[in-house]
């Protein structure tokens, strides 16, 4: 026990009342846990039979040896909440600060409070930034992509950053090397952690291209470097936080190629009480309804929205409304399509995209229900917002508007004609490049299909 008494003499009178008063609301007063380091710091240095007679009025116990190590366990996780009243070189008390605030962002983001859990890791990034510390401000990164978090660190400062950490990581092993003779610097184990390293690099470098790939809309590349990379993700070759990502990248993509069917399927096949993220599974759920949705499983969708989704994260709600809106206009359920589109716009007008898809959504609406003195107002409305936000919004929601805008019109003598010719439903049908269709973004109700459906 001399350990937990050199560890209890570093701290001073103050500092041991805050470890007492750690340990009562920790354990309650009554806990022996409690009893043993009341004991050891009032009445320090004597022999474990004393202390065991006091607990278990008794100089021997089998349970006293196992209770000596969970207060040891317990110091050691308190231990960190004191603060220290030592003198700490200031690379040393920079590195802990780093680190508190790490582990804190941590904490917070793991209870899905992302606004708050952002200000922290950015406040550890200064630190790390300030204090010259790559290996942590490696692990800010690391924390940002674990939590999906955006603009903790910009992806063009990735190479920049990289080069860093290696000749961090040279200088230490330099150090090291000075200081071992070669014959002793002999690790079997060290070199097979190295080789799984070696490994794990390359499963997130594949994840990163397919994520990539993804984000420019280059469906072809991201299946193709998925196909490439199949024997590398064997699972016995991949960790369970890889496993994890790698089972986000196959749902993402078999959503994308319209592979409704295998989603569900590979929904079903997934253990997610070994899927800590809670935001990685919100996002299987999510996949997993839109699988539904686009199958055309309209009830099964509903249930899943109303008993999984709005209940994992309300914080969505808004979201959630829209999807219901999509899902009762497909049911022709348009007065309830309607309602929820008005409850759930005041929120999506911090979402560009999706504030004007709800807006179209409405026009279809109005469209289907022939409630043309409405549809005009609206029409116009939806014009002057369209315009003020020219540029900046995407280029499906001004094509799928303007071809609305024609087949509105009264004049058009041919309006299927002029429409199928028109070079706006060429870009929507074929959803290349600018005028790629994402399936789960806002346009849930594709405008070419619904459009085509009404000239038909």
């Amino acid at each position: 026990m001399n350990s937990i008494f050199e560890l209890l003499d570093t701290l001073d009178p103050s500092e041991k009342t805050k470890l007492l008063k750690l340990s009562a609301v920790k354990n309650s007063i009554q806990s022996k846990k409690y009893q043993l380091l009341k004991a050891y710091i009032q009445s320090p240095n004597q022999e474990d039979k004393e202390y065991c007679r006091r607990l278990y009025s008794t100089e021997s116990k089998a349970a006293f040896i196992q209770l000596k190590k969970r207060v040891k366990e317990d110091i050691y996780e308190m231990i960190p909440c004191l603060g220290s009243s030592l003198k700490i070189n200031g690379e040393v008390q920079e590195r802990i600060a780093c680190t508190n605030l790490l582990l804190q962002s941590q904490h917070l983001l793991s209870r899905g409070l992302e606004k708050a859990g952002s200000k922290t890791l950015e406040k550890s990034l200064k630190t790390a930034v300030e204090a010259d510390l790559p290996d942590l401000i490696l692990c800010v990164f690391d924390t940002a992509r674990r939590f999906g978090i955006e603009g903790v660190i910009q992806s063009k400062d990735l190479p920049q950053l990289e080069l860093i950490i290696k000749s961090h990581l040279q200088i230490l092993v330099n150090r090291h090397l000075e200081q071992t003779k070669p014959q002793s610097f002999q690790n079997a184990e060290l070199g097979l952690v190295l080789k799984h390293l070696n490994t794990e690099q390359k499963q997130w470098e594949y994840l990163s291209m397919i994520r990539k790939a993804l984000s420019n809309k280059d469906l072809e590349k991201a299946v193709d470097l998925r196909k490439e990379s199949a024997e590398l993700f064997e699972e016995n070759k991949i960790s369970e936080e890889i496993n994890q990502e790698f089972a986000l990248i196959q749902q993402q993509i078999l959503i994308h190629t319209g592979r409704f069917k295998e989603v569900i399927q590979h929904y079903k096949s997934l253990d997610y009480s070994r899927f800590l993220n809670p935001e990685n599974r919100l996002e299987h759920i999510q996949y997993q309804w839109l699988a539904l949705y686009y199958l055309g499983r309209l009830d099964e969708a509903q249930a899943l929205l109303k008993k999984s989704l709005s209940k994992f994260n309300p914080e969505l709600n808004s979201k959630w409304k829209y999807w219901e809106a999509c899902l009762h206009f497909r049911m022709k359920s348009f007065k309830s399509a309607l309602k929820l589109i008005h409850d759930c716009q005041p929120q999506l007008k911090y979402s560009p995209n999706f504030y004007l898809g709800s807006k179209m959504l409405e026009l279809m609406i109005l469209f289907d229900q022939n409630d043309l003195d409405w549809l005009d107002y609206k029409i116009e409305n939806l014009r002057k917002l369209i315009s003020r936000w020219t540029g900046k919004i995407n280029p499906r929601i001004e094509g799928g508007f303007k071809l609305f805008s024609k087949i509105q019109r009264k004049t058009l003598e041919d309006p299927a004609n002029q429409i199928f010719g028109n070079e706006e439903m060429t870009n929507l049908v074929q959803a290349r490049g600018r005028y790629f269709w994402d399936p789960t973004d806002f346009e849930l109700v594709r405008f070419d299909s619904w459009i085509e459906n009404r000239l038909v």
